[in-house]
């Protein structure tokens, strides 16, 4: 159904359409100016020009115009296209200055630059493996995961592409609890988690899981005293952000960490059942902008969005460990891509968008890192009231 501003708006286009139309047809013969479409990125500012050859007629029994378009090249243009040109833009100068990079960020030049090919020409399905087009697109597909397992410290084979941070977190909870059932059918996380982690959480309930929302404390962080209480032998998964997306506090992730391989494997041994909990965190937030590796932080499942590091929405990963494996049940089931574990056709542009941008952040958070080591250390101030050096 149609929204009554929007077809208020498609009446008033139609309208101006036919005026402009009628005038022409009254107008001497001539041949309609060709238009052009294209993009273009601050590196890259004339990359494609596509010519459009308009034709209009005027249905003179509906007293309505009728556009004919004939696209040269793939160019096409309709009302619609005509009614969002039309639309008011806010002034680039009244702009207010953006601040709200925890929710989202623009998409990096270079990440548009790496996507735009796999638009225009290299648009192989990454699955078809009997042509060119499909062997480039899996080859970029690959390339990209590459990038992003090194980011945290993964192995390519552990990334699993989804749709972005929220369909992760769902996977990653739905998937560990409908794989152990019964015999592990305990969860703890915490109050502060975001909306998809709590909300995942209680669909789980519903279902006849148990779960421990634990508080925080004052300065934001876990009670890891509270944490081992929490802990039972039936204990399948924990799971706690990285980063809080609102107040930024950080999680002592590779702590909890180990305190589910010895404690927590203690009590699901006490039990005869096998297995630690896992450990899954909602890396979002942390990604690209602290240090992170996942074996060192013991962790066994991260959620990961690409539009958090300056690369396209829609796009995500999971991080799922394989050495000591951790099985999921798959809540999307279909042609078993990705491992069996999310079944879809990929979407390259995404994923090499999201690669690239994980390449760029990788290697801009170690010179980043590098900078606030100098800055830390010039400031540091020895016994004498003289500067350390570096």
């Amino acid at each position: 159904m149609i929204a009554p501003s929007v077809r208020q708006a498609l009446v008033r286009n139609g309208a101006k359409s036919t005026q402009r139309i009628a005038a022409a047809a009254t107008a001497p013969s001539s041949s309609p100016p060709a238009a052009t479409r294209g993009y273009a990125t601050p590196s890259k500012p004339n990359q494609m020009a596509t010519p459009v050859e308009v034709q209009s007629t005027v249905s003179a029994g509906r007293g309505s115009a009728q556009r004919n378009i004939k696209s040269v090249g793939g160019g096409h243009r309709d009302l619609v296209s005509d009614v969002l040109e039309s639309a008011p833009r806010p002034s680039t100068a009244k702009r207010p200055i953006y601040l709200d990079a925890q929710a989202t960020t623009p998409v990096d030049p270079r990440v548009l630059d790496a996507m735009m090919p796999f638009y225009t020409n290299q648009y192989g399905n990454p699955h078809s493996r009997t042509h060119a087009y499909g062997w480039e697109s899996e080859a970029a597909v690959e390339a990209a995961r590459e990038h992003i397992a090194d980011l945290i410290g993964a192995d390519s084979k552990e990334i699993i592409f989804t749709s972005g941070a929220t369909e992760s977190n769902n996977m990653a909870l739905k998937g560990c609890a409908h794989f152990y059932g019964s015999k592990k059918n305990h969860i703890i996380t915490t109050q502060t988690e975001h909306k998809c982690v709590l909300d995942s959480c209680r669909k789980l309930q519903d279902e006849g899981f148990e779960v421990t929302y634990l508080p925080v404390k004052e300065n934001g962080l876990i009670d890891m005293k509270e944490l081992e209480d929490a802990l039972r032998p039936e204990t399948a998964v924990v799971s706690i952000m990285t980063v809080n997306n609102e107040i930024g506090v950080i999680q002592p992730i590779a702590e909890i960490g180990k305190l589910l391989k010895t404690k927590g494997a203690e009590l699901a041994k006490s039990k005869g059942l096998s297995g630690k909990p896992l450990l899954h965190t909602d890396g979002a937030q942390a990604a690209g902008k602290i240090p992170i590796d996942v074996n060192k932080m013991n962790v066994d499942l991260m959620s990961l969005s690409s539009h958090k590091i300056y690369g396209p929405k829609g796009m995500g990963a999971i991080y799922v460990r394989r050495r000591p494996r951790v099985r999921l049940e798959p809540i999307i089931n279909g042609g078993g891509q990705e491992r069996g574990l999310r079944s879809g056709t990929l979407a390259p542009p995404l994923i090499v968008g999201f690669g690239e941008a994980a390449r760029i952040a990788k290697r801009e958070l170690a010179v980043s890192t590098r900078g606030k080591m100098v800055a830390r250390g010039l400031g540091r101030r020895s016994r004498d009231g003289s500067y350390c050096k570096c």
